[in-house]
């Protein structure tokens, strides 16, 4: 029996993860636990009425009160109630749930809730007559002509709004409304030490900002979860990189909304949080044994360890394609292309982590990805490198893909002038070079429904380096069109690009001056889908390509659906060219019956391969079927030099999982690095 001697001693507002409270919330996946830190007597009613598809809200209680003979009594309860309900009811549900808890606390924590289904009849009246009724305070703020009345005949929406207490005997129990709660968070699914760690997804629900910049983040063993101690904080980061000696714990990451974001030198948010804000926790799985580290990159960081101490102004720059989630995920790759490679070795959480652990160990000062998702990069790769000291660019392909090119830099050492994004598409060959494809347009309709349906972009970077008295860098990011006979295309795109590049040195919202523009050093990386004997390499390296180049060849072998087979023409309804829906030229059926044949040339003087003398570099692809270096770094000679390049893997560290990607690589490509220097004008 619970009598009117209640003395509340803790209360907690947990939510667990049933059916109301998961409509009303929209979470996906369960929360382990939300929660008052350090604000004992407390009721949470979370009522999302503005777009909720039912009528539910949702009241939260962990109560522990001393009940008969001293004895402990817990409730940690969430009831899903109906907004319209009057709160009259739910009073009563809360003083039959205490009376029916002390019941069970004193038979021993069993038999109370067992007895009843076994037949013990319990009588209502009786349960309530056990608890004392329950009072309430009307919120100070809430005394308007047309409110100063609160009774419980009210409907849970509105009851709820205005009452600041409950009132059990002598006891005063605090009241929350919508207070700011964090509803729904993506654990990391891979924990490494040594590995950057990051929840991500996060949605916070009645905060005036829906940002979730403004939230304070702690990282803590499971066994401190609760301590007052703040030096077992672990990290108050959102992003957190376990150290080895955590291997085997199991952690918990927590977050709450702040009222204004006021962050520390380092990052860390430690104050403006609301105080009526709602602790979200959730345990994570143990941490795993750090990754081996790639051969390659330890004999790289021993070797500089070795060597003599280089100009301050040598900076690394990186070219990675990181492989597309969706490109490897499919039933098609998982059979055809990445059969060797298991589901753990292909897991997107798994690759990314890797990803940033190898930026974290190499410390570029500017790395270019391709095969960049643009969700993973806003909800991981943003923030997991601004923890690292980088501030990344993003730029999207064109279409309905949704990855692209990510430019990332050091803070420290660079500012940001600004960007440039440009699909390499018909429409942007129309628009520089009309007289080209007037010729495409007239002569090579299957060539022109290509380029009007590849979804290549160019990217350009423009940043100032602090460290070379404020020397400018065109850092160029670019994946060309991917198929083997689209070399033509290619060589048309790598104009496109290096046009773009040059645009940049002279965009007027720059503002740079002559001397900036004359010493401007040129950083083109990518995945060019071209090897060293190519049209569009001959341009980049030698500054033109000429109409006897072997690459307008694949004009006759490439058109938009020959993978699909060609088709008869004279079977055909048509043999000339229409327009489909959207305005792209759809040729007749079958082969080209004519290539392009024709001069171009770069806007830029000849440009140097970073990795020509590197006799380490076999591939740069080692997929399954196909072998072949494809990416690439080019620099311009008149302003920059290079100093070196990183070895590249061993024909054994790359077979020794079949191909790649594998347990050690998380793409079929691998990263290109190259250490450059300025030629001091």
């Amino acid at each position: 029996m619970i009598t009117s001697f209640f003395s509340l001693v803790n209360m907690r507002c947990r939510l667990t993860h049933n059916k109301a409270t998961k409509e009303m919330l929209r979470a996906t996946i369960p929360l382990s636990l939300r929660r008052l830190s350090s604000r004992p007597n407390m009721v949470v009613a979370l009522c999302n009425s503005s777009g909720a598809a039912n009528d539910t809200m949702s009241i939260d209680l962990d109560i522990r009160v001393m009940g008969p003979n001293n004895q402990l009594v817990t409730l940690v309860k969430n009831m899903g109630r109906k907004r319209s309900e009057p709160a009259q009811a739910c009073l009563e549900r809360i003083r039959i749930l205490l009376s029916q808890q002390a019941a069970e606390t004193a038979s021993g924590g069993v038999g109370g809730k067992q007895k009843r289904n076994a037949g013990r009849t319990v009588d209502r009246d009786a349960l309530m007559a056990d608890c004392p009724p329950i009072g309430f305070t009307p919120r100070p703020d809430k005394h308007e002509a047309d409110a100063d009345i609160v009774t419980a005949s009210m409907s849970n929406e509105i009851f709820w709004s205005r009452i600041s207490s409950l009132v059990i005997g002598d006891t005063s129990i605090g009241v929350l409304y919508n207070c700011p709660t964090v509803t729904h968070l993506a654990p990391p699914q891979y924990l490494a030490a040594g590995m950057p760690a990051m929840c991500s997804d996060i949605r916070v629900l009645f905060s005036p900002s829906p940002s979730t910049d403004g939230l304070i983040h702690e990282w803590r063993r499971a066994a401190d979860v609760d301590s007052e101690d703040e030096s077992v904080v672990l990290s108050r980061h959102r992003v957190f990189i376990p150290t080895p000696d955590l291997v085997g714990a199991n952690l918990v990451y927590r977050c709450k909304p702040v009222s204004a974001p006021s962050s520390s030198s380092n990052g860390d948010i430690s104050a403006g949080a609301f105080e009526d804000a709602l602790w979200t926790e959730i345990q994570l799985s143990p941490v795993k044994p750090a990754l081996v580290r790639q051969p390659r990159w330890q004999r790289w960081l021993d070797h500089q360890k070795s060597r003599q101490q280089t100009s301050g102004t040598v900076f690394k720059v990186m070219s990675y394609n990181i492989l597309h989630d969706d490109f490897c995920t499919s039933k098609h790759a998982k059979t055809k292309l990445y059969p060797f490679a298991t589901d753990e070795v292909l897991n997107l959480h798994y690759r990314k982590s890797v990803v940033v652990s190898e930026i974290a160990d190499v410390r570029p000062d500017i790395f270019c990805f391709q095969e960049c998702g643009q969700t993973v990069t806003e909800t991981f790769f943003r923030s997991a490198f601004e923890y690292l000291g980088y501030q990344v660019v993003y730029g999207n392909k064109n279409g309905l893909v949704r990855e692209g090119c990510l430019t990332g830099f050091s803070t420290e050492r660079y500012d940001l002038v600004g960007h440039l994004r440009e699909p390499l598409v018909m429409n942007t060959l129309k628009s520089r070079h009309p007289d080209l494809a007037a010729t495409i347009c007239k002569d090579h309709p299957h060539l022109e429904e290509s380029l009007h349906r590849v979804t290549s972009i160019g990217c350009v970077t423009v940043l100032r380096d602090k460290h070379a008295n404020g020397r400018i860098i065109l850092v160029g990011n670019t994946h060309l069109f991917y198929h083997a006979n689209g070399c033509h295309i290619r060589a048309i795109q790598a104009l496109l690009f290096l046009h773009l590049v040059n645009d940049a040195r002279h965009e007027a919202q720059f503002e740079l001056t002559q001397k900036e523009k004359d010493e401007a050093g040129v950083v083109l990386a990518g995945d060019f889908n071209f090897t060293r004997i190519t049209g569009g390499y001959k341009l980049m390296t030698t500054g033109s390509v000429d109409e006897q180049n072997t690459c307008w060849e694949k004009g006759y072998k490439f058109w938009w659906s020959c993978d699909k087979g060609a088709e008869d023409s004279e079977n055909a309804d048509t043999k000339t060219p229409t327009s489909n829906a959207d305005g792209i030229v759809v040729p007749p059926p079958g082969p080209p019956t004519a290539a392009l044949r024709t001069h171009l040339e770069s806007p830029l003087p000849p440009l140097l391969d970073a990795h020509l003398g590197d006799d380490t570099l076999h591939w740069t692809n080692y997929a399954l079927s196909f072998k072949a270096i494809i990416d690439h770094i080019f620099v311009d000679t008149k302003n920059l030099h290079v100093v070196g390049t990183i070895p590249q893997p061993t024909d054994a560290e790359f077979s020794e999982g079949v191909a790649i990607p594998s347990a050690i690589f998380p793409s079929d490509h691998v990263p290109l690095i190259a250490e450059l220097d300025y030629r001091h004008q």
